[in-house]
């Protein structure tokens, strides 16, 4: 019986001399972890945030290239553009909404006889594969993209990467939203699904680069 009782009492010892937590209340502490690390990512997401934007000088163009996925801001930004003459023609890629971006750049003036459509892909890499022999078969050589600020790291990059051959430009519809301030307050969960998606994008596609190493159709251009 002693001996019994005496092994009783040193798992228990054991037992709780190898739990990380204390005895009691230890489990309280989770909560507090799990707000410090949401606050972590919630500041990150803010501060690096605009980091997201990619801004190129614009210059006349063979095409506009709207992509679907965002708001109507992205067809009245393509709307005004045309109107500008930077170029004669647009293409409107992406499911879902691309009637509506449709009706959007008419209602901004632009004659439907130089609207194209691609309404069958759902990614921004489908964006580019899809666009591609609509682009080459037109025989392209420039182009500015349009999509919201937080999208066009990644859309140039799919873009650059699958037609190497045109000289890409890219344009934000909602630049001014591009600051700390309106992510904390309207689009921290974006911006971080966005981050998310590039992360995926570069170990998938392998086109992340593309976004920091020179302007292909560019450098061909450029004297030896």
């Amino acid at each position: 019986m002693t001996s019994t009782g005496t092994n009783a009492r040193e798992w228990r010892f054991r037992k709780d001399r190898a739990s990380p937590w204390p005895k009691s209340g230890g489990w309280r502490l989770l909560p507090l972890s799990a707000a410090f690390l949401t606050a972590l990512i919630l500041a990150a997401s803010t501060l690096f945030g605009p980091w997201l934007l990619v801004r190129t000088e614009l210059a006349p163009a063979d095409v506009i290239v709207v992509l679907g996925g965002g708001s109507s801001a992205r067809g009245a930004h393509a709307a005004q553009l045309h109107a500008m003459g930077l170029a004669p023609r647009i293409l409107v890629s992406g499911a879902g909404d691309c009637l509506a971006t449709r009706r959007v750049l008419i209602g901004g003036g632009v004659p439907p006889s130089s609207i194209t459509l691609e309404c069958l892909s759902r990614s921004t890499m489908e964006n580019a594969r899809r666009s591609a022999p609509l682009l080459s078969s037109a025989g392209v050589q420039s182009a500015i993209l349009v999509t919201s600020w937080y999208h066009t790291t990644r859309a140039l990059a799919c873009f650059r990467a699958m037609l190497p051959g045109i000289r890409w430009m890219v344009t934000a519809a909602d630049e001014y939203d591009a600051t700390p301030g309106r992510i904390l307050g309207q689009a921290h969960h974006t911006v971080l699904e966005e981050f998310v998606k590039i992360a995926w994008y570069t170990l998938y596609w392998g086109i992340f680069v593309a976004t920091t190493a020179p302007d292909p159709a560019r450098a061909q251009e450029s004297p030896a």
